[in-house]
């Protein structure tokens, strides 16, 4: 495993197993404040661009994308959920199901 770009919100590695292809796998904490994660996912996306490896992305986005996806507390704010929404899109990414009780 190879460290590519790492800040202060994501480590970036590039792995290699057994000569398999490598992939990318990057570990997230999505911006904390909210008026900084329009930025962050503009940012975010323009560094994958260069990259063309596999990927999986792992961590907390900080940004629920649906209403389904919490219980109580403040409602969802919609501009974050489409910036990540179009985020996942432009990157072709998707999210895997979850297994077990909805809520952590």
């Amino acid at each position: 495993m190879s460290i590519l770009k790492e800040t202060s919100n994501f480590i970036d590695v590039l792995v290699s197993l057994n000569g398999e292809e490598p992939w990318q796998c990057t570990f997230i904490y999505g911006h904390p404040h909210t008026a900084d994660r329009q930025l962050f996912w503009t940012s975010f996306h323009q560094n994958r661009i260069d990259h063309t490896n596999k990927w999986c992305v792992i961590g907390d986005v900080n940004i629920v994308a649906d209403h389904s996806e919490k219980d109580g507390g403040a409602p969802v704010n919609n501009n974050q959920a489409k910036w990540f929404l179009d985020f996942m899109d432009a990157s072709d990414l998707i999210e895997l199901p979850i297994k077990g009780g909805m809520f952590t």
